[in-house]
């Protein structure tokens, strides 16, 4: 009788366990978030200097929900690469151009800058933003 009756509480359980998994639904299999942010150059944009590959002219704000990985991509009129910078609260968290080579660690909740560079890349390709836009691809999990 006791047998049964651990059996049947367990099984309980599970089932409770089962179906409220279910409901609340699983992060990981949620799609990733985009958010595209616009971004133009005007003159006597610029407000810092990369000793490496030239001057910030233009940033933009991306407000990072809850995931932890962001991937991000430029997409300039010009149809170029530009170089950038990626900055959050506690400081640089990883140089690109172009595009991110794979998505970068951020923190849940933090606003992350990103600074476009008129310059180089690290290729030594020219750098040269003009108007376009900024798309991110945030994810909870890595990718």
């Amino acid at each position: 009788m006791r047998r049964e009756l651990r059996v049947l509480i367990a099984a309980i359980v599970l089932s409770t366990l089962a179906t409220s998994t279910a409901i609340a639904g699983d992060d990981s299999s949620r799609p990733p978030r985009e958010d595209r942010v616009p971004y133009s150059i005007g003159e006597g944009n610029v407000f810092g200097i990369d000793t490496e590959r030239g001057v910030f002219v233009s940033s933009a704000t991306i407000l990072v929900g809850r995931e932890r990985f962001l991937d991000l991509a430029v997409a300039d009129s010009l149809g170029t690469q530009v170089a950038g910078s990626i900055v959050g609260e506690s400081g640089l968290i990883a140089n690109f151009c172009g595009a991110t080579q794979a998505p970068v660690r951020v923190r849940p909740y933090e606003v992350v800058e990103v600074w476009l560079v008129s310059g180089v890349c690290d290729n030594a390709t020219p750098s040269i933003p003009t108007q376009g836009e900024l798309i991110a691809t945030l994810y909870k999990r890595r990718p």
